[in-house]
Order: C-alpha cells, then structure tokens, then sequence
C-alpha cells in the first residue's frame, strides 16, 4: 500500500511539474514505455526525460541519455522538437535547452550511467562536487561522443 501512495504522489508530482513548464505535454501513464529500450518510463519519476514532437506527439525516456540519443537523430532530419528532462534536486521537468548536466557521477540512471540534470550551473557543480561528477556541460555542447562514453 505504500508503494502505491509513493507512486501515486510521484505521478502527481510529475504532472505538476509537467504543467509548469507551460507545455502541454501528460506526465507518463503506467504503461509509458521508454522510446528507446522500452522500460516503463512512470516507474522512475526521476528521470523522466521527453521530446514533443512538432505535429505533438510525445516520447517519454527512462533518461536524458536516451532522450539525446532521439533528439540527435531528428537534428540530423531536420525536425524541430522540445525536449525536457527532470532536474536531480527539485525532481521537476525543466526545458533540457536550460538544464546543465553533470557527467560521471556516482548517481545512475535507470538504464546505468546517465546525465545528471540540474535546472542551473551552480547546482549542477554543487552535484558534481557532491557526487563525484567529471564534467559539467550545458545543453548545447552535449554531443554524441559524450553520450557514447556513458554507454
């Protein structure tokens, strides 16, 4: 029963943390898979990681690795997007264009070694101190080569 009330609440919080963003986009239901490896997205409402589409459609993530990997391939197609990751300390969705990630940290995702975001710099080298992280990078110099590291 508790793990019930815990999953509920974090849904809450996820769709609260989803409306403020100012987007439109419904937190992760129960049976939201993962775009990449399938993993049932709501069951780690702390990494929750999305891409909405232009025509609307919304992927969910299980991390902001997977999500880079999709929004590296629609760059390469020219498609526009948003995308969105849950920021480590506030475990609320942040637009991933403002977030700054720390790389190599003791913290991992569901799916391993991940990004950690965090909505600011300075909070983002507070986790990096904390926690043991290599890099800290902002959205735009997160490349390929970084994202393969983690891998």
């Amino acid at each position: 029963m508790r793990f019930i009330s815990i999953s509920v609440l974090l849904f809450v919080l996820t769709a609260a943390a989803l409306a403020a963003t100012g987007e439109e986009i419904p937190p992760p239901g129960p049976g939201e898979r993962c775009s990449l490896c399938g993993m049932f997205v709501a069951r780690f409402p702390t990494w929750v990681a999305a891409i909405k589409k232009e025509g609307g459609e919304v992927a969910y993530f299980d991390g902001p690795r997977e999500m880079f990997l999709l929004l590296f391939a629609l760059r390469r197609e020219g498609a526009k997007a948003k995308s969105f990751v849950t920021d480590y300390y506030s475990a609320r969705l942040v637009p991933a264009e403002n977030a700054w990630y720390v790389v190599g940290s003791d913290q991992t995702g569901p799916m391993g070694r991940d990004l950690v975001p965090a909505d600011s710099e300075k909070a983002a080298e507070g986790f990096k101190r904390d926690h043991g992280g290599s890099a800290v990078y902002p959205f735009d110099k997160i490349t390929e080569k970084i994202i393969e590291t983690l891998e």
